[in-house]
């Protein structure tokens, strides 16, 4: 019995070592959902977050306003007219978006730091790569908020898909980020270890 137990783990072992690196990302992520929810308080969507029970939301709501002040540059030179209140965003047809502190992908940043912290790349790449992911992250972001408000402009009615459909689409980039990370720039540091 012992044996054929063992046989079995060997087995699946070596069966499942393809999908080490992804089963290792799916875990990573499932830490830091576990993680973020244990330190942090706020619903993502309310402007209110905390920190370990002490409130944050000032905090959050200055990078929020860059953020809102930012896509509305974005879209007036995509030439959709939106009039900015605060960090409010009102279109043409009369409704309005408000960025808060959901839309700033702060829960994801996280995530993705935990990702490259875990991920099996040189401690050297890691460090550089973090500033290089997190920065793609935001553009990324931007881009999300940027079809949502597209969208939203022609259709409000259609708010609620492109925002679930990007809930999920901004976990999938993270992978991405991780997948470049692991298989592209860390191997400059293999090649510069080889080189020494």
């Amino acid at each position: 019995m012992k044996q054929k137990f063992g046989s079995l783990i060997k087995t699946l072992s070596r069966e499942l070592d393809p999908f080490k690196g992804l089963i290792t990302l799916a875990l990573v992520l499932l830490f830091s959902h576990i993680l973020w929810h244990l330190l942090f308080e706020g619903d993502v969507n309310s402007d209110k977050l905390a920190l370990l029970g002490y409130d944050i939301t000032d905090s959050v709501k200055l990078f929020s306003q860059w953020q809102a002040d930012v896509l509305a540059k974005i879209l007036d030179w995509a030439n959709i007219k939106v009039e900015q209140y605060d960090r409010v965003l009102l279109f043409e047809h009369g409704r309005a978006l408000r960025i808060i502190w959901g839309c700033r992908a702060i829960k994801q940043s996280f995530s993705l730091f935990f990702v490259i912290l875990f991920c099996a790349m040189r401690p050297l790449a890691k460090l550089t790569y973090m500033p290089i992911a997190l920065v793609s992250l935001i553009l990324f972001n931007f881009f999300r908020l940027y079809v949502i408000s597209y969208f939203y402009n022609i259709d409000p009615n259609t708010f609620h898909f492109w925002h679930e459909f990007f809930r999920f689409a901004i976990y999938g980039f993270v992978g991405i980020i991780w997948v470049v990370g692991v298989e592209l720039y860390d191997n400059l540091f293999k090649k510069s270890d080889r080189k020494q």
